[in-house]
């Protein structure tokens, strides 16, 4: 006998890696109040508690071919960049946690009688080069440091799925359940708030629910291939976000962190702070994505006080 779960079509179905993430709990709600069926693979032993939900083991390298059709997959795996030291091992995690994860999608998708619809698949702005003075677009070539390197890899891995494939080019997420806001409010919360190094690196900022909106975007949007950056348009720099934070809570943000001091703690991988890149969503806007925030004042103000939209 079918169930109501069985009637879902396979446009509604959607293969969903790295779920548990920032973007991936975020996305999952939306695909879920949609009415989408989401598949979500996991590393770990975990039972779903939506019936538009269900969780399937994985290693992170290859995907069970008989999982069934579905209509769209998403693809978010991959180890944290800022989570531990760049050894030479963890930088190796990064990059083969992406690369494996991507192409084990792409070798899953081929496999398929009946194929999604879409690929959508993370990527990020460090691909670009950083601290250039011309502004970047989806058109600009990569940057050639370690992020970089990672990230045309990534997105190498990307190609060959044979259908509409859009590559998430994502900045530096602002959301109150974690990522980098978080981390940035809590030193103004000790009065030892300020920018880092310099504090000129620009700063390709964007909130959460803009993050989501450009994924819905391009999902549903059959114009929309190849990269895409997710990024707000109003960019600004370290400093700049620093001090605006700072005047909103009415905590003092001129305390710069010295970059010799960053890169003691930090390593290699203080290029995160201390360099940035100067990307624009010039595809989202030339597409007709309207913000949710697009200016910062109004995006820090809403995770500051959720009440407050714009």
């Amino acid at each position: 006998m079918k169930t109501e779960i069985d009637e879902i079509p396979v446009a509604k179905r959607v293969l969903l890696t790295g779920g548990t993430g920032l973007i991936g709990n975020r996305l999952l709600e939306l695909l879920t109040t949609e009415g989408y069926l989401t598949t979500i693979l996991t590393r770990g032993d975990r039972q779903a508690t939506h019936p538009l939900h269900r969780y399937v083991k994985w290693d992170g390298r290859h995907i069970d071919p008989d999982l069934g059709p579905q209509g769209v997959v998403i693809n978010l795996a991959g180890a944290g960049i800022a989570d531990h030291r760049w050894t030479a091992s963890y930088k190796k995690l990064i990059l083969d946690s992406r690369v494996q994860a991507t192409r084990a999608c792409v070798e899953w998708i081929g496999s398929q009688a009946l194929r999604p619809r879409v690929f959508l698949s993370a990527s990020a702005v460090g691909y670009y080069p950083t601290n250039t003075a011309k502004a970047l677009t989806e058109d600009s070539p990569p940057g050639n440091d370690f992020l970089a390197r990672t990230g045309v890899a990534w997105e190498a891995a990307a190609q060959g799925a044979g259908i509409r494939t859009v590559l998430m080019r994502t900045g530096v997420v602002f959301a109150t359940e974690g990522g980098a806001f978080p981390r940035l409010l809590t030193p103004f919360k000790f009065y030892a708030g300020g920018y880092v190094g310099t504090g000129n690196q620009p700063f390709p900022w964007i909130h959460i629910e803009d993050v989501i909106g450009l994924f819905r975007f391009a999902l549903e949007n059959e114009q929309i291939s190849g990269p895409l950056n997710v990024v707000a348009p109003d960019l600004k720099t370290n400093k700049q976000v620093a001090h605006t934070l700072g005047r909103l809570i009415g905590k003092p943000s001129g305390l710069p962190v010295p970059a010799f001091a960053v890169k003691a703690i930090m390593g290699e991988s203080a290029t995160i702070l201390l360099d940035g890149q100067r990307v624009e969503p010039r595809k989202a806007l030339d597409s007709g994505y309207v913000f949710t925030f697009p200016k910062l004042e109004a995006a820090l103000q809403h995770l500051l006080n959720p009440d407050v939209r714009r």
